[in-house]
């Protein structure tokens, strides 16, 4: 509809054009400067509504930008097309587990906190000026040409990373790196090479990054110093404490000094897709006898369902380890899938629905020292007899920052075979864990406690004892030792019933859940107000 074009997208147009020219997109050169075989692409217009980031009023968003149009170069055909592999094309994404141990730390410090925005981020990466890897694209439709370039064959010659590119995301990232390393202001860390602590005498600033999302924490001079050189590089919003961070809603109470991060926006927009906003609420993410309970005939149609029941499951990771376990679950029937399991998701869904508001809760409280809980079970996977291992770790007296739950990718014939083989899960995530800690100056001084239940398993790795039927996971066990010698951890022996860690192994019954999810996601909220 033309009247509808004129009217509604061609503005959005015209200003993704005034865009491209201010920032130097592009260059405009003749046909006939195109070297010889180089491919001219063409140019591909997106057509979309921009909304705000969801909350509890707005579940999908408000409306910010109707009728927003945005030019992309159609490079991507090529590497289809002829297998193309670019070799500069990957950006790396901050992990989550950095996310949460980020927030962890804001809150025991009790710093300001803001969340950086960098405006069109692709466009402000640099291609290559010459040689074969340089894009050339079309016209765009509607564009208008300067007067002394009118009756001339044109084309652009794309210098700038835009959207469609391969290599946009890479080129992107580069010139943040160099923005933010520049004159030693940032140091980017070895263990996230997406999260940079600023280097600094007295000022603290701490920031990771996700693509053009950045979630910082610091003091008020540290935050100044972060936002003084992006704005030297790029055009960027600022929003000081910020209550969304990627689909996650922050809440924060400076008063009473704890800071919770949640998805009650996207758990109510994921419940009224599955029709299930209104339905009775479940105590627990699954029946304890559903490893038990004989499975019904795959059909397609229910394995498709699972498979998107997953995908929205998956996404609440970020915010609520107590459904990891029975999330995981589910995942590993999206083969093949019946009533069974798409029951199983229904009930996940029911659970969420009843705990819509609950997230992991950060405090200032006691020291900020990293410790945690692991389990297995012993073959609880029916179909590959495999077992189950999870772990939980936390930063002081506070809500999860790293969680686990996940099948063993060896068979294992005894339970201490299968706790020793989690132990190394676990062990390689303290690892990690304490190398990050130590880059953003919250050393870990002493031994990372880990608390499991199997006695057996750990007088075998502290004491390195070496029994008939250990020698089969000998490797394992000599990996732990090693870490005990070398003080990285130490292991505590505690009751079944004390160890959190059991929810991301099996479904529990609901005494036990209500003991080991405030644990888990931090102390309930009606006590922190």
């Amino acid at each position: 509809d033309k009247v509808k074009w004129r009217d509604f997208w061609f503005p959005g147009l015209l200003k993704e054009y005034a865009l491209h020219e201010a920032r130097n997109t592009y260059k405009l050169i003749e046909r006939n400067q195109v070297p010889h075989g180089s491919k001219i692409f063409d140019p591909r217009l997106v057509f979309t509504h921009k909304y705000t980031d969801p909350d509890d009023l707005h579940p999908v968003g408000e409306l910010k930008t109707p009728g927003k149009v945005r030019l992309t170069i159609a490079a991507f055909t090529q590497a289809l097309k002829e297998k193309l592999d670019y070799k500069q094309k990957y950006a790396s994404n901050v992990r989550w587990n950095s996310v949460r141990i980020i927030l962890a730390i804001i809150a025991y410090n009790d710093w300001e906190m803001c969340k950086f925005d960098i405006e069109t981020f692709f466009l402000w990466g640099d291609l290559k000026a010459s040689g074969s890897e340089c894009l050339y694209m079309e016209l765009p439709p509607y564009f208008e040409l300067p007067e002394h370039l009118l009756g001339k064959d044109v084309i652009w010659q794309v210098v700038k990373s835009i959207y469609g590119c391969p290599q946009a995301a890479y080129c992107a990232q580069q010139k943040l790196i160099k923005c933010l390393t520049a004159n030693g202001t940032f140091r980017r860390t070895t263990h996230d090479d997406c999260v940079y602590v600023l280097i600094h005498a007295t000022e603290k600033c701490i920031i990771g990054v996700w693509v053009d999302d950045m979630i910082a924490g610091g003091t008020p001079g540290g935050l100044n110093i972060a936002e003084k050189a992006l704005k030297e590089k790029f055009n960027i919003t600022v929003q000081h404490n910020p209550s969304t961070f990627l689909g996650a809603q922050i809440e924060r109470s400076r008063t009473h000094k704890w800071l919770k991060i949640h998805q009650a926006a996207y758990i109510t927009t994921l419940l009224e897709r599955s029709g299930l906003d209104k339905a009775n609420a479940a105590v627990t993410p699954l029946d304890p006898s559903v490893l038990n309970t004989p499975l019904t005939p795959p059909s397609e149609g229910e394995t498709n369902q699972l498979r998107v029941a997953a995908g929205g499951l998956m996404y609440t990771d970020k915010t609520r380890p107590d459904v990891a376990f029975a999330t995981n679950l589910i995942c590993r029937h999206l083969q093949a899938a019946g009533s069974q399991q798409v029951a199983w998701s229904k009930r996940i869904l029911r659970y969420l629905a009843g705990t819509i508001n609950q997230g992991i809760i950060f405090q200032s409280e006691g020291p900020l020292i990293l410790s945690g809980a692991f389990d297995a079970d012993l073959a609880g996977d029916r179909a590959s007899s495999k077992s189950t291992a999870g772990y939980v770790l936390r930063l002081g007296d506070t809500g999860t920052v790293i969680n686990h739950s996940g099948l063993l990718r060896v068979n294992c014939d005894s339970t201490a075979m299968a706790e020793t083989h989690a132990g190394v899960r676990v062990t390689k995530e303290v690892i990690w864990a304490r190398g990050l800690l130590g880059e953003l100056g919250f050393e870990q001084k002493l031994p990372t406690v880990l608390r499991g239940d199997n006695e057996t398993m750990i007088n075998q790795c502290i004491k390195n004892i070496n029994h008939d039927r250990s020698k089969h996971y000998r490797t394992a066990q000599a990996f732990l030792h090693q870490n005990v010698a070398d003080g990285i951890i130490t292991f505590q022996k505690v009751s079944t019933h004390d160890n959190e860690a059991d929810m991301n192994t099996k479904p529990l019954p609901a005494p036990k859940c209500k003991k080991f999810i405030p644990i888990i996601v931090g102390a309930p909220q009606s006590q922190i107000d």
